[in-house]
């Protein structure tokens, strides 16, 4: 959720910027954020899938490094 969380918060942040920028030139700055709807975003089997991806490409000494303990943890919080 974090690369969501951050590109939403720029675009509201960069707009916020530049409609305090535009005021003196009487130009308005609008965003327009749409309400929940439903993606994969959250999906639990789709972020079970790409997290077990992601695994199963680490070297060995990154596994070693995280921990399989630490992974299945970590996945066990999507089912």
């Amino acid at each position: 959720m974090a690369p969501y969380c951050i590109t939403k918060h720029g675009v509201e942040a960069f707009s916020d910027a530049l409609r305090r920028e535009m005021r003196p030139w009487n130009v308005s700055v609008s965003v327009i954020e749409p309400g929940g709807y439903r993606t994969n975003l959250l999906d639990p089997e789709v972020r079970l899938k790409q997290s077990e991806a992601l695994w199963n490409n680490l070297s060995d000494q990154m596994k070693h490094e995280y921990g399989e303990k630490a992974f299945r943890l970590c996945t066990y919080l999507y089912m």
